[in-house]
């Protein structure tokens, strides 16, 4: 349903600095904020896949199989028990309804008791399943992945604060933090470590990041006005209302695109999920740009809502985040089609063959989710997380049964196959809420010329910036 609207405490959207945020008049350009939320996500994958190159080196499959095993828990955990509250404050600070500071101050209180649930039942876990859907999981591994969760829910707030009042360079600069620091966490270590020693830099790369994204979110923000704490309570409880929608869609999404990775470890061996690991790392790639729209469209749209008057600006932008995305599937596939065939047998070697035809399975189901998350980014913004909710109610029990019966007799090949179906289903539901929502006519999707024409320009402003502003230009 449509978020709330009924006036209580003193709407932030017309006055005082949060209010000033969601002016048109002080928007930032989208294309900005899209392209550092790439830059960021591209350096993240990439980091990733630099650090995945250097285990399956050093330790091979198995030794890969378990760094993801525990790479994929703190993730599980952290977004189970953080109840869609990142979403939910870009939201209501993105509509000019919670002031960024008292918000932060809120949020971070909140998120500690919501990690400290996490961990407990993550142990629990441990202890009541550990023999099956964690077998290989040395307790080490375990603790060092528990231990990172709270820094985990604790960054992830800090930059849905720093996103909500447009400051894309912070936002973007905390995921790269964290990537560098993990990847020379895990040079260092798994040398004279191994696997153990590749998660506990995983975890410290969590903590410095957290440290970092804390100071400077508080540092950078405008002073709140005044009595902007006073409705904190109020303000968490419309932020979970509203997160805990997309809560359960991205819960449901959770168990539908990471289960497999344990159903996998449980029907085969540690090696299977290293090597299937890796196609799903590189299959990602096509997620950068559409994550990273969607990162963006969320609070923008919730501005345009939140103005009630700009409803045509809000559809120019959902049909171009649209059309951009589509424009960019081919190029994309053709990139990470050659990245599987050509670049993973040369950096990996011989022994993560196998990924190579796992990795051409994902590839088509790693398009359709491109496409999406773009839909879902607009969707939400306009105030219906419960049509996500919707969608990943209907995929998740098929994709669930698909892993069982598919894993089961094909092993890694039928996650893949699995994990396709998924993403398929999930663009085709996905499609049909966003033009329910929008009311936008099918064709109007569709790329066009000017759509194309305007890459040249963006390419033609990128070469005049380098020539008059970088080191060595004419300028």
């Amino acid at each position: 349903m449509p978020p709330d609207t009924s006036p209580s405490p003193p709407s932030l959207a017309e006055h005082g600095p949060a209010g000033d945020a969601a002016r048109p008049a002080d928007r930032r350009h989208l294309a900005g904020g899209a392209l550092s939320s790439a830059t960021a996500q591209a350096a993240t994958i990439v980091a990733a896949t630099i650090a995945s190159v250097v285990l399956a080196r050093v330790v091979g499959p198995s030794g890969n199989g378990t760094v993801a095993l525990a790479g994929s828990l703190t993730n599980i955990v952290a977004q189970v028990f953080a109840l869609g509250l990142s979403t939910g404050v870009t939201y209501i600070i993105g509509a000019g309804r919670w002031a960024p500071l008292a918000a932060q101050r809120t949020i971070q209180r909140c998120g500690a008791v919501m990690a400290l649930g996490g961990m407990a039942v993550a142990t629990a876990l441990y202890a009541l399943a550990g023999d099956v859907l964690l077998e290989g999981l040395e307790r080490s591994v375990l603790v060092a992945a528990i231990v990172a969760v709270p820094f985990v829910i604790s960054w992830t707030l800090s930059v849905a604060v720093a996103l909500a009042q447009d400051r894309y360079e912070l936002y973007g600069s905390m995921f790269v933090l964290q990537a560098v620091v993990m990847l020379i966490g895990i040079a260092a270590l798994v040398g004279p470590y191994g696997a153990e020693g590749a998660v506990w830099a995983i975890t410290a790369s969590h903590v410095l990041t957290a440290f970092c994204a804390l100071v400077l979110v508080r540092r950078g923000s405008r002073p709140d006005p005044p009595g902007a704490g006073a409705g904190a309570r109020v303000r968490l409880r419309e932020t979970l209302r509203f997160g805990l929608q997309t809560w359960v869609a991205e819960l449901l999404a959770l168990v539908a695109y990471r289960f497999d990775l344990f159903i996998l470890n449980a029907y085969a061996s540690t090696a299977s999920v290293g090597l299937y690991s890796v196609a799903v790392s590189v299959t990602a790639l096509a997620w950068v740009l559409p994550s990273s729209l969607q990162a963006v469209l969320v609070p923008r749209a919730a501005q345009l809502s939140a103005s009630g008057t700009e409803a045509a600006e809000g559809d120019v932008l959902a049909q171009r985040a649209v059309r951009h995305t589509l424009i960019l599937l081919l190029p994309t596939a053709i990139v990470l089609a050659l990245l599987l065939i050509v670049v993973i047998p040369l950096l990996y070697g011989d022994r993560f063959e196998e990924t190579v035809g796992l990795g051409l399975l994902l590839l088509p189901g790693a398009l359709a989710l491109a496409l999406t998350k773009v839909l879902t980014g607009v969707i939400i913004g306009r105030g219906f997380p419960r049509y996500s909710m919707i969608t990943t109610l209907i995929i998740t029990p098929a994709t669930v049964a698909a892993y069982f019966v598919l894993i089961k007799a094909e092993q890694a090949t039928g996650a893949a196959l699995a994990t396709t179906g998924s993403y398929a289903g999930s663009m085709v539901l996905s499609l049909y809420f966003f033009l329910r929502v929008t009311r936008l006519p099918v064709l109007s999707l569709l790329p066009r010329r000017e759509d194309l024409g305007a890459y040249s320009q963006a390419f033609g402003a990128l070469g005049h910036y380098a020539r008059h502003r970088l080191p060595g230009g004419r300028g």
